[in-house]
């Protein structure tokens, strides 16, 4: 048995060819009818499907490409084909291919010219940008390489870092979002290609709330790599079957959106035989009838393995979620006792004894929230915000902050009841409140916990803002998917039933950008490097796939040693929504908020961005957002309009900004940052523009 499976490895580890026969037409028709998952990463309104395929023609001495337009309404059927392993361009204007000439083995572009000398490599797998082309690059005794040359083809080979030299790995890029490097059972990312060079041993694991895990886009061009991969848990013959998707593009059209014919196939010469192009239209041909000997034995068995694979998952998660219910039995048995005690108590909230006073205590009721405190409370949840944050009731949390004309820290309005408490009150999770603390709605106090400096911060429960719990969310989400570390974490959040509060104890930062700005005494180097310290917090933003929408001067705070930049005031973030909503309420700070904040439109990483640049402005010159006195959200929406315009930035930089360097680069940060998707954004080139100008 160890033996076959062993041989079974290797087959199903053995690459195809130059080409090999293969559906993905017809892969793709099974997945859409049997896997309802993949339903989840289409657009809602998709009703017809188009891919493109680079194809061997039938005089073996040109390559084409096979466009098929399916009508995902109708019964459709596919055709086997002889499809051939290319590289397509960012345009998808044209696709290149490997080819060996004599002792050399290139890469040319079906048009074409020049070519890239790859020495002894084969190209595996590889996607192109505007400037480069980037692949997986082997030699025969089985090492891999990351590698790119240029797309004009001019210059050398660059040779970056290392592949898994293991199974079938590709990688590929969303034209605006992280390039994913997929296996098997495992997705990795990077957000920045530099990463490459690093090698995979560096890639982090994929972020499963964004990216090719959200709903794509009518019209935009996706490798069939992606849904061959997120529906392999409902049949993995298609992500199994390299050639099924590995070179395949795919985009989603509307009902009546133009297309080009059914099956139609336009071919090109092949570049070694020619070096001029020509276009002809033909009819893709019959289907072939079989595959190798070779592919059958190794399919079958791999077949084998998954369902083996699948048995043993399903045993699995029935153990699992036997585990799981008994968990919440004993939560809930918990969580009953302790009420029961509540009731038996003698003053409102509840009472116990602790070893650290002398008469009888209020102390927290811990809600949902997680608590870091040394609780040895057995049965008590180890994680609750996590919990939360999987929840369909976080996006409750989220709405429930959606209130006109507030902002992340604001309001703070005088309590309407009694300040409580009414004296000093020392609490199970190791925080002691001074008496009267408790005067606003929304505040903060600082104290010592365990040695280190802290701020506690608490919201009235009556307010009918849950700013607490949305912060601890967005904080827990930060935390295993930022990159800079620019986004702090809770240290213990709880609820005093007894006082209708919420608490969250943080580290204590330091003073915000503002008085050092407006100080004067900073040089242009010193507000260049502001720029990339706070861009390192939006881009952490983006990774944790949080929309910040308070971005303004007081949201970036200094550590408490002054030694980094975090991001603050999260009280308004949110994850994500899945879809964007009709109307969402005015919140956030006038000055700096985007103009779809005006216009109640739902909020993304683009209106963060755009607040960015306004923060930007401010750095170099206050007095550059002429806005920023006007009360009137008119008339502020309509000068923010005529900058969105270009009408007047170049204007305000003449006038405001001196340093024509400064005025360049604030230019095109500016278009950069306009340019920027509403959905699945990639900061790269504004990463390389900043570091440019402030290194």
């Amino acid at each position: 048995m160890l033996t076959f499976l062993a041989i079974l490895m290797v087959l199903s580890a053995l690459p195809p060819g130059n080409d090999c026969k293969a559906d993905p037409v017809g892969a793709f028709l099974n997945l859409f009818q049997k896997c309802e998952v993949l339903k989840n990463f289409m657009p809602m309104s998709t009703a017809k499907a188009e891919i493109w395929s680079p194809v061997l023609a039938n005089d073996n001495t040109s390559y084409d490409i096979s466009k098929t337009l399916l009508d995902l309404r109708e019964s459709e059927t596919g055709h086997e084909t002889s499809l051939i392993r290319a590289i397509w361009s960012h345009d998808m204007t044209r696709f290149g291919i490997t080819i060996d000439q004599d002792i050399l083995r290139v890469f040319k572009w079906k048009d074409g010219g020049n070519e890239m000398d790859l020495v002894d490599f084969r190209t595996e797998c590889g996607f192109a940008t505007e400037d480069y082309v980037y692949a997986v690059l082997s030699t025969e005794d089985g090492v891999k390489k990351f590698a790119r040359w240029k797309v004009d083809l001019s210059g050398e080979l660059e040779i970056l870092g290392n592949a898994n030299p293991d199974g079938s790995w590709l990688f590929f890029q969303y034209a605006s979002g992280p390039t994913y490097y997929l296996s098997g059972d495992k997705c990795l990312q990077i957000d920045d290609l530099k990463q490459l060079s690093e090698g995979y041993q560096n890639f982090r694991e994929c972020n499963t709330s964004q990216g090719m895990f959200a709903f794509s886009d009518l019209y935009e061009w996706y490798s069939l790599s992606a849904f061959a991969w997120l529906t392999k848990e409902c049949d993995g013959e298609i992500w199994s079957n390299y050639d099924n998707h590995a070179s395949i593009k795919i985009r989603f059209l509307p009902d009546d959106s133009p297309a080009v014919p059914g099956n139609e196939t336009v071919s090109t010469i092949r570049p070694h035989s020619s070096s001029t192009t020509t276009t002809e239209v033909t009819t893709a041909r019959p289907p072939c009838p079989n595959l190798t000997t070779l592919y059958l034995i190794a399919f079958s068995g791999l077949a084998i393995s998954l369902i083996s694979i699948s048995i043993a998952n399903g045993m699995f998660w029935i153990h699992m979620r036997r585990k799981l219910r008994e968990a919440r039995l004993q939560a809930a048995h918990f969580e009953s006792l302790h009420d029961s005690n509540s009731n038996a108590s003698t003053r409102k909230g509840t009472t116990y004894t602790t070893t650290t006073m002398a008469d009888s205590s209020s102390i927290t009721k811990i809600s949902r929230m997680e608590t870091m405190a040394p609780l040895t409370v057995e049965g008590l949840p180890k994680d609750a915000v996590t919990n939360l944050l999987l929840s369909p009731e976080i996006e409750k949390i989220f709405d429930q902050n959606e209130v006109e004309g507030v902002e992340a820290e604001l309001p703070h309005k005088p309590l309407e009841r009694q300040p409580e408490p009414q004296e000093g009150f020392f609490c199970t999770i190791g925080v002691t409140i001074p008496a009267k603390t408790f005067d606003k709605t929304f505040g903060e106090f600082e104290m010592e916990m365990g040695g280190e400096l802290c701020t506690v911060q608490f919201e009235d429960v009556k307010s009918e803002l849950n700013r607490i719990e949305a912060m601890a969310a967005v904080m827990r989400q930060a935390k295993k998917c930022q990159v800079n570390g620019t986004i702090p974490e809770f240290i213990v959040t709880a609820q005093l039933d007894a006082f209708n509060f919420r608490l969250m104890v943080t580290k204590k930062l330091g003073p915000s950008i503002e008085k050092q700005v407006l100080s004067g005494n900073l040089s242009t180097e010193e507000r260049l490097k502001l720029v990339s310290l706070t861009f390192n917090c939006m881009e952490d933003l983006l990774f944790s796939n949080i929309i910040h929408r308070d971005i303004k001067p007081s949201s970036f705070h200094y550590d408490f040693l002054g030694s980094k930049l975090l991001i603050s005031n999260l009280g308004l973030a949110r994850i994500t929504p899945k879809s964007p909503r009709l109307k969402v309420p005015f919140f956030g700070n006038l000055t700096f908020c985007s103009p779809s904040t005006h216009l109640n439109l739902e909020r993304a990483h683009f209106d963060d961005m755009i607040s960015y640049f306004f923060v930007v402005m401010w750095i170099f010159n206050k007095d550059s957002l002429i806005w920023s006195t006007e009360t009137d959200k008119t008339v502020v929406y309509q000068l923010k309009s005529d900058i969105m315009e270009g009408k007047v930035l170049e204007e305000r930089m003449e006038k405001f900004i001196k340093d024509q360097k400064i005025k360049d680069f604030m230019n095109q940060l500016f278009r950069m940052i306009l340019k920027l998707p509403p959905k699945r954004p990639s900061y790269r080139k504004i990463k390389e523009l900043i570091e440019k100008n402030s290194s």
